[in-house]
């Protein structure tokens, strides 16, 4: 049978985790898939290329780092099967047979962005707490921080929420590709909320499969791997706002940002958002002929208790 998945990985400076995450997939996976490896600019001098051969996997290094959002694009675009999964490459599986149940849930809703669940795990792969998985988010609108939902585990049923979190990701590539994706983002940030936000504004979903459960190192800002720029954070912010945010909102956001940040940085994020203006004037109008909810729709979703889904 044709490959009908393709995991793809984007990475920076991230050594033997990329071994070991694919290792870890293979190992409880129960079909072929194709695997695309995006190495994001790394300059740490390690071997990537041998991990990717071990592997099977197609292997695109960029010469230089154009950012995690659009290294997942490229990525994307690469892709040659009807489904993806962006996975980043500090991860385990946990759970058997996690190919066939993604597929039974793919094959059931082309019109959503699906995340599984996330368990935080050490170094070693070890879980930090099995009775903590991660299950999507609800986000702040004021801000775009996010709450992590508190859901029940027992249960195995797959379930809307109001965005999607923990870095394991899949989608129809045909929807995806109608969302227009990440289009538009730099560097590092937001990813989530943009693609959450599009799919809920269009009708579609965001929906969390807790069946599936991937292991996460998970990393604060200032442990990455990488150097993550003030400017193209905050441009993040003004630039998802700018697409899909209704004027009264957009205003009062506007206000927060330039609150928090340094005038010079704020100033500069401008700057650049100014001179996407006809890019981003060309994507408001095709939002504009797809998208079937109104904000409040998202704002209320937001707003709900998912304690005992």
């Amino acid at each position: 049978m044709d490959n009908w998945l393709t995991v793809i990985i984007t990475f920076r400076n991230e050594a033997h985790e990329v071994y070991n995450t694919l290792r870890s997939i293979k190992e409880l996976s129960d079909c072929e898939y194709d695997i695309i490896l995006i190495n994001d600019g790394s300059d740490d001098g390690y071997d990537y290329r041998k991990v990717s051969m071990q592997f099977n996997a197609k292997y695109i290094e960029n010469k230089e780092s154009i950012g995690v959002a659009s290294s997942r694009e490229y990525g994307i675009c690469l892709c040659q099967t009807t489904y993806f999964i962006l996975l980043d490459a500090h991860m385990r599986a946990f759970t058997p047979l996690w190919t066939s149940k993604l597929k039974e849930e793919l094959e059931k809703d082309w019109r959503a962005i699906f995340c599984c669940q996330t368990v935080s795990i050490d170094k070693k792969g070890k879980p930090l707490s099995l009775n903590a998985k991660g299950s999507g988010v609800r986000v702040n609108l004021k801000d775009l921080s996010y709450t992590w939902n508190s859901i029940c585990v027992d249960s195995n049923e797959t379930i809307n929420i109001p965005c999607i979190m923990g870095a394991s990701y899949a989608a129809n590539k045909n929807y995806w590709n109608y969302l227009h994706g990440l289009k538009g983002l730099r560097s590092y940030g937001f990813d989530e909320q943009l693609i959450s936000l599009k799919a809920l504004l269009e009708g579609g979903m965001c929906k969390l499969i807790k069946s599936i459960t991937f292991g996460h190192i998970f990393r604060d800002l200032k442990d990455v791997p990488y150097e993550i720029r003030n400017i193209d954070y905050i441009f993040n912010q003004l630039y998802l706002i700018e697409l899909l945010y209704p004027t009264n909102e957009k205003i009062e956001f506007l206000r927060f940002l330039k609150y928090r940040y340094k005038e010079e940085s704020f100033s500069q994020a401008i700057s650049i958002l100014s001179r996407m203006r006809l890019e981003i004037c060309q994507e408001k109008v095709y939002y504009g002929s797809i998208f079937n909810r109104d904000f409040n729709f998202v704002i209320d979703f937001n707003k709900e208790d998912f304690k005992n889904q």
